[in-house]
């Protein structure tokens, strides 16, 4: 038996300190056959009759992609089988939903699929060429962004959870939530803004991947050149202060004794909430290793269960 938090994002999943991207299309992986090396945080996974990459492709964002579609239910498999040696894997997982949806019927009806999925028979999939049968005996759901669970501080906090998709806002008081919002905002759409911006401006062409792995960067390459990309700063600092102008349109800003900010992103933009917020404004936290720190809360959440 294995227990596991698996933090299933817009962006990334998250598991056990492995991460590959939320994305899946129908195909090979030509490492696989012998042509070069397979890409780490890519796999090939064979399940239900068709052949998929899982990493690469197509994200699944839509705020009903807990429910349509293979994605979901594909990358949490993969995730599940990645996790384990064996073939056989029985598991209690514990998964992740922004706050807003958690709060709601959403919650209840994404666990019931959850523990439906694997009741009547085991899960089939083949990753990476090599077969496993999965049962999940039990599956939880809980709310993103929830670090206070994690540190147990009863003071009153506001925790931004950074997503590729969506921007999770909750303010925390003994360690309940009395203040929150799902912000549509997502650093995906920063990205392409980024890419399309150098596009625009004659520097060349970048996709949104690349100005996620560079971002930050004043520099970066682009057919062979370094490009100057400083200007994309300002660009940088507009959303941030935008998405603080949402904080304070949901949370009572000056009760907060700590502002905890993590998420993919967080750590490149760290100096951008601390000017955003004011320098003279105390208590902003940007979380380190922040784009595991949802999958670390549901980990502990999972093992704490009897």
């Amino acid at each position: 038996m294995i227990r596991l938090g698996i933090d299933l994002g817009n962006g990334y999943t998250k598991f056990g300190g492995m991460k590959f991207a939320s994305k899946t299309k129908v195909g090979r992986l030509a490492g696989l056959a012998g042509l070069g090396n397979k890409p780490e945080e890519m796999h090939e996974v064979a399940y239900q009759g068709a052949t998929y990459i899982v990493g690469d492709g197509e994200p699944f964002t839509a705020p009903d992609r807990y429910f349509t579609g293979v994605d979901y239910e594909l990358c949490l498999l993969t995730a599940i089988g990645l996790s384990s040696k064996e073939i056989s894997i029985d598991c209690e997982i514990c998964v992740g939903l922004p706050i807003i949806p958690y709060m709601s019927e959403t919650r209840a009806l994404l666990e019931k699929k959850l523990n439906e999925l694997t009741k009547k028979d085991k899960a089939k999939i083949t990753i990476n060429g090599q077969d496993k049968l999965i049962r999940i005996k039990r599956a939880i759901v809980f709310a993103e962004g929830a670090y206070v669970m994690d540190t147990m501080e009863t003071d009153n906090i506001i925790t931004i959870d950074l997503g590729a998709g969506t921007v999770n806002v909750t303010q925390w008081n003994n360690l309940a939530p009395v203040a929150y919002d799902t912000v549509p905002k997502s650093f995906n759409k920063l990205y392409r803004e980024i890419a399309n911006h150098i596009k625009n401006t004659g520097r060349g062409t970048v996709t949104p991947a690349y100005i996620e792995d560079n971002f930050g960067a004043t520099e970066i390459d682009i057919d062979g050149k370094l490009v100057d990309i400083s200007d994309t700063r300002q660009m940088i600092a507009k959303y941030v202060s935008s998405l603080v102008s949402n904080v304070y349109d949901i949370c009572d800003v000056p009760q907060a004794k700590k502002i905890q900010i993590f998420g993919g992103g967080a750590v490149a933009t760290a100096d951008y909430w601390k000017n955003a917020f004011g320098e003279e404004r105390e208590g902003i936290e940007v979380l380190p290793n922040s784009q595991f720190t949802n999958s670390e809360i549901y980990q502990k959440v999972i093992e704490r269960v009897k």
